[in-house]
């Protein structure tokens, strides 16, 4: 409701997975890691990294697992990528068929 134009970033508070981003965030915390921000990507990442109709032409990594997106195609589709480089919009409804790959930023000092 609170979108006035598409396509948009939806990943927020309101987020049926902001729950489980947010507890990979703590997760990482007990590891002694501590986690400056967990979110999802954006297809605008995903497109910098070489999605476009696919993500075949990405590196492999980014499509080793089937994930949703943080942005949606309009009030009813969301981004996902699939493990076999399909790049896509789905109704956000079926929320089974897709998992989490939350983006995780951390200081140079863990590194």
């Amino acid at each position: 409701s609170t979108v006035s134009s598409y396509p948009a970033y939806v990943y927020d508070s309101n987020s049926i997975l902001y729950s489980y981003v947010e507890n990979y965030k703590t997760y990482l915390s007990t590891l002694g890691v501590t986690a400056t921000e967990a979110r999802l990507i954006t297809k605008e990442e995903l497109e910098g990294l070489g999605c476009g109709s696919t993500c075949k032409s990405a590196p492999s990594w980014v499509y080793a697992t089937s994930y949703w997106v943080g942005s949606a195609y309009n009030a009813s589709l969301v981004w996902y990528v699939f493990s076999d480089g399909s790049f896509d919009v789905y109704s956000y409804s079926n929320s089974n068929y897709f998992g989490v790959r939350p983006v995780i930023t951390i200081s140079k000092d863990y590194l």
